[in-house]
């Protein structure tokens, strides 16, 4: 890892820890951009649950639509914006999957109420009606009301190894100080002031 990418990743860690240190809602949540292998994007927002080297960290269903392209076509986009700091980044890169044993660590960290979510929601999947989901629901509780919630097998964690960051901090008349830190066609790290 180099001096480069190591300080685009600590400006991006200090990013969210400023984000979630000022309370501002939804201070982790990103807009993940994937694609079909034939390159039809689709966006959402996801939570990040984690930032380790190499990057960023999030959980997905991977039977559902994300998780899906996911498998497919690796090469994702991330958006941080916090208009209340003026900062919004950009990350694009490579996800790659976590074994079962990182995942079960990051699983295990999760709150009781959102582990029973992912096992009770049929993600991405046609719902005959409202109250179904709620019938699921109860009936995870009810199954798992006094032991410790086991990951399901189609709930991974998903990392993201980046090959650009673009910081963008908003100035005077909309002109964004822009710094972009990038690999190159040799595979080193660069980075560059970009004008807005």
């Amino acid at each position: 890892m180099t001096n480069h990418l190591e300080a685009a990743l600590q400006r991006l860690n200090d990013a969210i820890a400023l984000a979630s240190a000022n309370n501002l809602p939804d201070a982790r949540a990103a807009t993940l951009a994937t694609a079909t292998p034939e390159g039809i994007p689709s966006a959402r927002t996801v939570y990040i649950e984690f930032f380790d080297p190499p990057g960023p960290i999030f959980f997905a269903n991977t039977k559902s639509g994300k998780g899906i392209q996911l498998k497919a076509n690796p090469l994702v986009a991330l958006c941080f914006y916090w208009p209340s700091i003026n900062l919004q980044i950009l990350v694009d890169g490579k996800v790659d999957t976590l074994s079962p044993d990182e995942s079960d660590k990051y699983w295990n960290s999760r709150s009781r109420e959102s582990q029973i979510g992912a096992w009770a929601s049929e993600q991405s999947l046609p719902s005959e009606n409202s109250d179904e989901l709620k019938e699921r629901v109860l009936s995870t509780k009810k199954q798992f009301s006094f032991e410790r919630i086991p990951r399901p097998d189609h709930w991974l964690a998903f990392q993201v190894a980046p090959s650009r960051l673009e910081f963008w901090q908003s100035g005077w008349g909309r002109l964004r100080a822009r710094t972009k830190y990038y690999k190159d066609e040799h595979g080193q790290w660069q980075v560059v002031e970009v004008n807005p």
